[in-house]
């Protein structure tokens, strides 16, 4: 039985991991930019009564993309997990 490094011939991380990495750090983005525009969007709302918790789901979205920014840099090994 034949273990295989995730790490190529230069010592780096394979080009998987790399590509995989990008994605989930432009989703990360756009995560963060769509809740800052929603709690802007709900900043100039002058029909109706913003109350505190029209404000959860953006926030929600913005603690997704920085969830998201995290898992990138322990895709690609900036951060070690210790046990």
């Amino acid at each position: 039985m034949v273990i295989q490094s995730r790490l190529d011939a230069t010592g780096g991380l394979a080009m998987p991991t790399t590509i995989l990495a990008y994605v989930i750090a432009i989703v990360g983005l756009v995560l963060i930019v769509a809740g800052a525009r929603d709690i802007y969007l709900l900043h100039n709302e002058e029909t109706f009564e913003v109350t505190l918790s029209d404000y959860e789901t953006p926030i929600r979205t913005i603690a997704g993309g920085v969830a998201s920014e995290n898992s990138v840099h322990l895709t690609r090994g900036h951060w070690r997990i210790r046990t």
